[in-house]
């Protein structure tokens, strides 16, 4: 996509994608100390669209070959709907193919409508679900996550030009 770039999340990133995911998830988004285990862990692999050193979103994979799985992803709410989402996970979705990963998993909220036709577009299917797995950051109320599953992971139809 014109003008956006995606990196690697190091510690030069960190903050803004803390920012992010406390914009989008409240008081029950991740700690800067998770962030921090997770640039540590040698099995999470995090990246970030930017626009110049503005980042706009993030999404992290854990590589448990022959299996990913989609640990975080968050656009920042002024940028949702402008298919950066869509950019970033056809980015990690290329990465599993080329790790020859065999089938990627997520849990999203059953709530995220938005979220779930993202995954489906790029083939996920809902293959389970987890009772009262998240909380809603605005009412407290405990909600389902459903279980999405691609498999086989194949390289995604949708194109972005730079």
């Amino acid at each position: 996509m014109q003008n956006y770039k995606i990196h690697s999340l190091n510690c030069d990133y960190l903050d803004q994608a803390y920012e992010i995911e406390q914009q989008i998830n409240g008081n029950h988004a991740w700690s800067r100390q998770m962030f921090l285990g997770e640039l540590n862990n040698p099995l999470a692999y995090y990246w970030v669209v930017a626009r110049e050193e503005n980042i706009i979103g993030f999404i992290g994979l854990h590589d448990l070959n022959p299996e990913g799985y989609i640990t975080n992803f968050g656009i920042k709410k002024e940028y949702q709907g402008q298919k950066l989402g869509q950019y970033l996970l056809s980015f990690l979705i290329e990465k599993c193919c080329q790790w020859h990963l065999k089938a990627v998993s997520l849990e999203v909220n059953e709530n995220n409508l938005r979220a779930i036709n993202l995954y489906k577009k790029f083939g996920f299917k809902v293959e389970g679900f987890i009772k009262e797995y998240y909380r809603n950051s605005e009412t407290g109320k405990l909600e389902n996550a459903l279980i999405m599953w691609l498999h086989p992971v194949i390289k995604p139809e949708i194109t972005f030009t730079n």
